[in-house]
């Protein structure tokens, strides 16, 4: 079956960047060594390259796969995604057989490091990065094409006699014989070609003021685009950068060929009766005129951009550079060359069949183990609750427990919010300051003791609201208690508040004790009028207490 339908997506684009850096890296090893010959001919190496780089996902989806056992196990189940549905272990084979066996590597359980190591974990991960770079690096791509056509649009016809018959001229110098329409818009500074099927020059107004030799060999440039098809090839090493963004590779590529394509045109210019010398003064005086002004680059081919300036006039004056166009042979060399990338990367896969299965399994397996781990939590807290044995809370994982926070049952909730305050592991406050938004108030009631039991200052403000606002006096009387035992200074309003106005007198009560344990002197105020008026007596003799703590006994 094809690869795109034996591997997961995030998988599959890891696997296509490990290709195309693969390609990409012999294409640019073999093109060094062809670094003497024409820059048309480069250009053709370079644009092969792109069009195998879009064609490599295609023919994954088409042809076969092959799986050679050539990676290292480690490895391999590190990189070897999850099977599909088709393809992976059920829970019956790996949970009633036993832990599966790699046996490739001596025996190793699947829940070995070697076996698990994250295997497709974080592919999502890097499918996600990959996916937010392809867009916004093919709407940047649209953007520039919308905004290329509808400059086009707007470009006013040129019915110049001199230009046109400029053009003319150079399009049989180029020897072109397509209909290439010439148009005129002051959003361009220098001479550009934009279209595919229809191709069209756009040029600035001031070209009417060039010199008839200027303009004749800037057209001829830019014809020699048209006729190269190179805004075609532009097309497809931009849309192999939206592709394969994370390939480095893939970036200099479309550098190269950006490069390649216009020393080609500068050669194409040279090789019909333009002397060096002058062609390199029209292109000094054309970067004159651009100043800092830029085209966009991915939207044109236009004459003096996106290259290094001093090498491409060395380039032009260059008396022994060759300035020849390609052979049927370079042709038939670059396409070759192509297909023998695309055909094997396209149909091996680095990570065999039991290397995905295994994965598949230790995926189920650890499903299994952590249902297993939880089962064994809840029959500990059970025994723990009933014991009260502090080893049996030390066996039980944190984790588990905060688990259980969560359980359908409001019974499990509550016996472990219980465990989570006795086990004195800060790391539970936050999941216990969650679970006071829990539905029933017995389990509101015990998550507030917790917190209070683990002294943390986070749990603070979340206390302080469920004195406030919680339906039920019980959980009130817990927080008011908690906010007494952590002690923070910011829980006294609150606390003098319930001590003030709260309906239930047990509330009050333990209020007026939170707040002598704190100790601040904001409240002596509101525990002496408890202390005179409260209805009372239980509320009365803890505000007095209270009050004799905040003044030492006066």
């Amino acid at each position: 079956m094809a690869v795109l339908f034996e591997s997961t997506l995030p998988a599959l684009t890891f696997e296509l960047t490990v290709k195309s850096l693969f390609l990409l890296t012999v294409v640019m090893a073999v093109t060094w060594f062809m670094r003497r010959t024409s820059a048309a001919v480069r250009h053709l190496y370079f644009a092969a390259a792109s069009v195998a780089l879009i064609v490599l996902p295609l023919a994954g989806m088409l042809l076969p796969s092959w799986q050679p056992d050539i990676l290292p196990d480690g490895i391999e189940s590190f990189f070897a995604p999850a099977a599909t549905s088709n393809g992976s272990t059920s829970g019956s084979e790996s949970s009633g057989a036993g832990r599966r066996v790699d046996t490739r590597s001596g025996g190793a359980p699947i829940g070995s490091p070697a076996a698990q190591s994250g295997a497709g974990s974080w592919h999502k991960w890097f499918f996600v990065i990959w996916l937010a770079g392809s867009l916004i690096l093919a709407a940047g791509l649209a953007g520039g094409k919308l905004y290329g056509f509808v400059t086009a649009r707007n470009a006013r016809r040129v019915t110049d006699e001199d230009i046109l018959a400029a053009l003319n001229e150079a399009a049989q110098k180029v020897g072109l014989n397509r209909e290439v329409a010439v148009l005129e818009s002051n959003r361009f500074v220098v001479p550009s070609v934009t279209g595919i099927l229809k191709p069209k020059v756009l040029i600035p107004p001031q070209v009417a003021f060039w010199p008839r030799e200027r303009l004749r060999a800037v057209l001829q440039h830019e014809l020699s685009h048209v006729k190269r098809n190179d805004i075609l090839v532009q097309l497809l090493s931009q849309v192999a950068c939206c592709i394969y963004w994370l390939n480095p590779l893939a970036w200099i590529l479309e550098r190269k060929i950006f490069i390649e394509r216009e020393r080609a045109c500068d050669d194409a210019a040279l090789s019909r009766d333009v002397k060096a010398s002058d062609y390199a003064g029209f292109l000094m005086e054309v970067l004159e005129e651009m100043g800092n002004k830029r085209n966009t680059l991915w939207v044109t081919a236009a004459m003096a951009e996106g290259t290094d300036f001093k090498d491409r006039i060395l380039s032009v004056l260059n008396p022994v550079a060759r300035r020849t166009s390609p052979r049927k042979g370079h042709l038939a060399v670059a396409a070759a060359m192509a297909l023998l990338l695309v055909l094997p990367l396209s149909v091996v896969r680095p990570w065999t069949a039991q290397a995905t299965e295994l994965a598949a399994a230790h995926t189920t397996d650890r499903r299994a183990e952590y249902k297993n781990m939880e089962r064994l939590a809840a029959e500990n807290l059970e025994q723990y609750l009933t014991t009260r044995d502090d080893d049996i809370l030390k066996k039980l994982p944190l984790s588990a427990l905060i688990k259980q926070l969560k359980s359908p049952s409001a019974r499990m909730r509550e016996r472990a919010a219980v465990a989570l305050g006795e086990s004195r592991d800060l790391k539970a406050v936050l999941p216990l300051i969650e679970a006071l938004n829990d539905e029933r108030p017995d389990v509101r009631e015990h998550v507030a003791s917790a917190l209070g039991q683990l002294g943390d200052r986070r749990a603070v403000l979340p206390l302080c609201d469920a004195l406030a606002n919680d339906r039920s006096w019980v959980v009130r009387e817990h927080a008011a208690t908690a906010l007494g035992y952590i002690g923070d200074e910011r829980a006294v309003l609150p606390l003098c508040d319930a001590l003030a106005n709260d309906e239930e007198w047990v509330v009050r009560e333990h209020a007026a004790t939170a707040l002598g344990r704190i100790g601040d002197d904001r409240a002596y105020e509101t525990l002496l009028e408890a202390m005179e008026t409260d209805p009372n007596y239980e509320v009365r003799e803890h505000a007095l207490s209270a009050l004799r703590i905040i003044t030492g006994g006066r």
